[in-house]
């Protein structure tokens, strides 16, 4: 398998692009930033603020929305190549292709697999979406609509145009999607706690891990819960986001006194340590999600049945 190690620098000339429907609506710097991913940020917005960007030959503000038609310019700007690109595993590639649930002109809904990022990172090589533009290489626009946990697994979608992720994002941030997730949780959950109210707030630990902490102060968040089966020491739950914060279910079941088993950051080792057999991961899928687009007059519904691996772990119990 081909390896990117070497990289050299190179300077593009002045060029000038015509804005279409895919682009329409999104900020300039966003823009900009996407077409130049190995560029530094200060980099992008000091060319905004020189003025070297122009929008239909004028100087434009970081928030300008583009719209269909508009002619950009772009400046020289420093890109760092690579002499060799880097192709995810074939037996990794065959098991993405296998788990799209749906795929259409406009969206593609994928049965995320756990343990699989949905961008790629310093230690993580691959993610679902370089995954994907291996496999699609002609698609305009592959743009994750909202994220996963990489320990995560079910229902991922991904735009295939501008403009659908424009709708999409904002039925997200609406609460205009129905979705639901199955939790197996520590304990049996009381039968009369079908709503967690607990706001939540984004910390940093001193190694940089990122957790949520429950705190007065911070974001709205509020989770509805019912009893899918009970266990002798579990229970599968049915949960669903009202809001959606980062890490919601997981702390929500937590703060309850009735961890997901397998959650190595909001769990409890000891009690994961007492089940009669070892999760094999976070035992948290995300089930379904509905959702109606006005300007396709369609509504989209999809499922994501659980992988054997998390299926054969509860049918144990």
């Amino acid at each position: 398998m081909p390896t990117s190690l070497t990289k050299f620098m190179e300077k593009t000339a002045v060029s000038f692009v015509t804005v279409d429907i895919n682009n329409q609506s999104q900020r300039i710097d966003n823009y900009l930033l996407s077409q130049f991913k190995t560029v530094p940020k200060s980099a992008i917005y000091r060319i905004l603020r020189k003025g070297e960007v122009r929008v239909n030959k004028k100087r434009v503000k970081p928030s300008y929305k583009l719209n269909s038609g508009d002619v950009v310019r772009i400046p020289p700007i420093k890109l760092e190549k690579a002499v060799d690109l880097v192709e995810p595993p074939e037996v990794l590639m065959e098991q993405i292709e296998q788990m799209i649930l749906f795929e259409d002109e406009h969206l593609l809904c994928l049965n995320k697999p756990a343990g699989i990022a949905v961008h790629k990172g310093s230690h993580i090589p691959f993610g679902i979406i370089d995954v994907l533009k291996h496999l699609r290489p002609y698609a305009r626009c592959l743009h994750l609509v909202h994220r996963l946990d990489k320990d995560t697994s079910g229902c991922l979608l991904i735009a295939k145009e501008r403009e659908t992720l424009v709708d999409c994002q904002k039925l997200f941030r609406e609460g205009a999607v129905e979705k639901q997730y199955l939790a197996l949780a520590h304990g049996e959950w009381p039968k009369d706690k079908l709503r967690v109210a607990a706001p939540l707030v984004k910390i940093h630990s001193p190694s940089g891990e990122r957790k949520m902490n429950i705190r007065e102060d911070g974001k709205e968040a509020l989770t509805e819960y019912s009893v899918e089966k009970k266990y002798q020491t579990v229970t599968l739950l049915r949960a669903k986001p009202i809001t959606g914060r980062t890490h919601q279910i997981r702390v929500h079941c937590a703060t309850s006194g009735h961890p997901i088993c397998g959650d190595t950051r909001y769990g409890e080792r000891k009690l994961d340590k007492k089940l009669s057999h070892t999760p094999p991961r976070l035992c948290l899928h995300s089930l379904e999600m509905s959702f109606f687009i006005d300007r396709m007059g369609r509504r989209y519904s999809f499922e994501a049945p659980l992988d054997p691996v998390l299926k054969r772990f509860i049918d144990l119990f």
